[in-house]
């Protein structure tokens, strides 16, 4: 998907897990700045988390690495026991290098320093994609499944008949 189509797609819905109000709207600012229309959900603990993943039902989720009583690792986990490919970026002031390694082994799609926001919406734009052409690959693949069934199952129609017909003769 390109980024002229994407700029096309209805409003996408962000999961955004902050306890900070200040440090979410400067995040947000960032897909505004490049034309990205949103609806957002803002939590800052597990069982609101939950209920947005549910309720809410996210595109993509935008996470702080450490907040009091919840983590952005915790919520990284919680999200990979349900959905696979669901974009989740890490948008953190304490990322290190070996933080956001491990991050991204460990699920997360890609991490943005708080410090230098400037990568987030062609991070976002990119997460959004690969989702969309994952989804499009397992859907192929159903339909081929599919597909192959069907022949099989008119093979052994068509088995069936010729041997009937041999017994009838």
């Amino acid at each position: 998907m390109s980024n002229s189509q994407l700029r096309t797609l209805p409003t996408i819905r962000v999961l955004q897990v902050e306890d900070s109000e200040l440090d979410a709207e400067l995040v947000l600012a960032e897909l505004d700045s490049d034309g990205i229309t949103y609806e957002v959900c803002l939590v800052d603990d597990e069982a609101r988390f939950v209920a947005a993943l549910d309720g809410f039902k996210p595109h993509i989720v935008l996470s702080d690495l450490s907040m009091p009583g919840f983590s952005g690792q915790h919520a990284l986990d919680l999200l990979r026991k349900r959905d696979e490919d669901l974009p989740f970026i890490f948008v953190s002031a304490t990322l290190g290098e070996d933080a956001a390694i491990e991050a991204l082994r460990n699920g997360a799609t890609d991490y943005i320093l708080k410090q230098n926001p400037a990568r987030l919406a062609s991070a976002v734009r990119r997460a959004l994609s690969e989702a969309d052409s994952r989804r499009a690959s397992r859907r192929a693949e159903v339909e081929l499944v599919r597909a192959q069934r069907f022949e099989s199952l008119a093979m052994l129609a068509g088995g069936l008949s010729h041997d009937l017909r041999n017994l009838l003769q």
